[in-house]
């Protein structure tokens, strides 16, 4: 701590050079309508999941892409599987099946 009562806050950025992509490449071929989202929360605001919980559909699409495997095996067993995200999204991005397919690679039951 230094002598001011402050101290810098650790960053929370990812060197995406450092990254393994092999997690969004095996989506992107599964699921290509990953590629077209574009971050604008109207999955997350009709989550039924993220209601209760701690759950995002946004930021598990950005954790695929940012290759943040742990977080996402975390992270994915919270969804419901309901489909709202998918109904709302302006891109139609699958988001449901993105989710199943992240299930079965990451070795989680599916349904």
């Amino acid at each position: 701590m230094s002598k001011w009562g402050f101290t810098a806050i650790k960053t929370n950025q990812s060197d995406l050079d450092l990254v393994d992509h092999g997690l969004i490449a095996t989506i992107g071929n599964l699921e290509p309508s990953i590629f077209w989202c574009i971050g604008c929360g109207s999955c997350s605001a009709t989550c039924t999941s993220a209601q209760f919980n701690n759950f995002n559909p946004r930021r598990i699409i950005h954790a695929i892409r940012s290759g943040h495997v742990k977080y996402i095996t975390d992270e994915v067993d919270k969804c419901l599987l309901c489909g709202k995200c998918q109904m709302v999204c302006p891109r139609h991005v699958n988001t449901r099946n993105i989710i199943l397919n992240v299930k079965q690679i990451t070795g989680q039951n599916a349904i």
